[in-house]
């Protein structure tokens, strides 16, 4: 494809080079044959005005060839039939010598007019090139998102693509080309790197200038750069210049960090596996001693009761730690019929004894039990995922008020059209609906299409990793089902998650 399009390329210079030569050889032979001239110089002056009409007629096949607009080519069109009209007819005065009024006309104002047309066309074709190199380095450079900028070290003149500075969200004017200038946009804690390794590279110590810094935007975000230039040196081996690019990789760099925070809880989930394992054998010790002393101590009931506390706790914990591993084990999916009740309760009993205290837990499940077809084990996480989201959410609201409230409420229902629309959904189908409502912070409205993206949070990095409602997303859409949101701030959020029910015959 390369190749083929530097073959198109060749071939576009090669018929400009033929045309221009065309029209300047022809201008030079109507130029020589234009001088007053002898009768016996008389057969070299026809064949100087033959060869002038063949360039001619070879010209005006040129810009047929070439690729302009329909104004440059008429323009060139025009004139080269302007000048053809006028070379036939000095052709022909020269043959049969008259001196009529249209002769002059046509071989002097035509031939002008053809000159005139000419250069307007040649005019025209330089802009339209011109915009059209300027248009593909705009495009090229768009896509790329890459920047050009130059510094001359001698006259310390500075130059920065505008495209460059519209990355950073500021207008050509806004920033002077000024070395200074630019170099406040540097973030503060990469600067010294930067001077660091410019002069290594003015010195020789590089072939390339490379190097990865953060730039502040306009309106305060951070963005990251990979800054590459290359230094010009004179015939004494001394830098005058260097010349180089911008490349804004702050995509890249989100996205090499989410592999990384995915790749730590991926391990965290390994290590929790391996942790909830050896601890369950643990519990497995535990309840069998707890077994062998109610056994022993059959004859002091005190005892007995201690025993079966022991038991029963070490059963509550070989439970959770089995749940624990549910979740970490990386094993096909198993759908089946889920009883979104018995989740939901499920869900409450692994994080109650984690939650803080000062949040009371309330249910208000309906009667019919509903089912659904799909995986246990995700729907619990799903519920877990958003009910410790809602005990984070509370937490800031402690220094107000001394309790907050987290309710789990079940509903069977009918959607209406437009949910169904919205969300693919099938309105003909009956839907459960399980709403997860806390009294937090709530959540902006400006940022509320945002928080179902993988590693989006407004926690701080040691206390969230952006995934439990996009994990909560992706396994309700697996779902054939749904979540819309409400929330004001200050007074909390709910959300609603959409299940199709599973009919099951009794």
């Amino acid at each position: 494809m390369w190749f083929k399009i530097n073959e198109q390329a060749s071939q576009r210079v090669k018929n400009v080079t033929l045309l221009l030569t065309a029209i300047m050889t022809m201008l030079e032979l109507a130029f020589l044959s234009s001088f007053p001239h002898s009768s016996e110089s008389r057969f070299y002056v026809i064949i100087a005005k033959l060869l002038t009409i063949l360039f001619l007629f070879y010209g005006i096949y040129m810009v047929q060839q070439i690729q302009v607009t329909l104004k440059t080519y008429l323009t060139l069109w025009g004139g080269l039939q302007l000048l053809l009209i006028g070379a036939w007819v000095d052709l022909l005065e020269e043959l049969v010598i008259t001196n009529y009024w249209y002769v002059e006309l046509c071989e002097h104002y035509g031939m002008t007019l053809g000159v005139f047309s000419i250069s307007l066309g040649l005019f025209f074709w330089y802009k339209e090139n011109n915009n059209e190199n300027k248009l593909r380095y705009e495009l090229a450079t768009g896509a790329g998102k890459v920047g050009v900028w130059d510094w001359n070290l001698e006259t310390n003149e500075f130059y920065v693509d505008p495209h460059l500075k519209g990355m950073l969200g500021y207008e050509d004017h806004e920033i002077p080309n000024i070395v200074d200038k630019w170099s406040e946009l540097v973030h503060p804690e990469d600067r010294e790197q930067m001077v660091s390794k410019t002069l290594i590279h003015l010195r020789g110590g590089t072939q390339h200038y490379e190097v990865v810094r953060r730039m502040i935007h306009k309106n305060g975000t951070i963005r990251w750069f990979l800054t590459r230039g290359t230094a010009l040196y004179n015939d004494q081996g001394k830098p005058f210049r260097i010349v180089g690019t911008d490349t804004d990789i702050s995509d890249r760099q989100k996205l090499e960090h989410q592999l990384l925070q995915s790749q730590k809880m991926e391990a965290l989930g390994r290590l929790t596996g391996g942790v909830a394992h050896d601890f369950n054998n643990l519990l497995a010790v535990i309840k069998g001693s707890a077994e062998l002393l109610e056994i022993k101590l059959s004859d002091t009931p005190s005892l007995v009761k201690q025993a079966k506390r022991i038991k029963i706790s070490a059963v509550r914990g070989s439970e959770l730690t089995n749940k624990l591993l549910g979740f970490s084990r990386h094993k096909q999916k198993q759908r089946g019929i889920v009883d979104i009740n018995r989740c939901v309760e499920t869900a409450i009993g692994l994080i109650e004894s984690t939650i803080d205290k000062r949040i009371v837990v309330k249910t208000d499940l309906c009667t019919e039990s509903p089912k659904v077809d799909g995986v246990e084990n995700e729907l619990e996480l799903v519920f877990i995922n958003m009910a410790i989201n809602a005990c984070d959410a509370m937490i800031p609201t402690f220094e107000k008020v001394s309790e907050g409230r987290l309710c789990f409420r079940t509903r069977l229902e009918n959607i209406t059209n437009d949910l169904a629309e919205q969300h693919e959904l099938d309105a003909e189908l009956p839907y459960v609906r399980i709403s997860i409502a806390d009294t937090g912070i709530g959540i902006a409205e400006d940022i509320q299409q945002e928080i179902f993206e993988p590693f989006f949070t407004t926690k701080e990095s040691e206390k969230g990793t952006g995934l439990g409602l996009s994990m909560a997303y992706g396994a309700v859409k697996s779902h054939s089902g749904a979540i819309t949101l409400e929330s004001s701030l200050g007074y909390g959020t709910t959300f609603h998650i959409f299940l199709p029910v599973k009919q099951v015959e009794e």
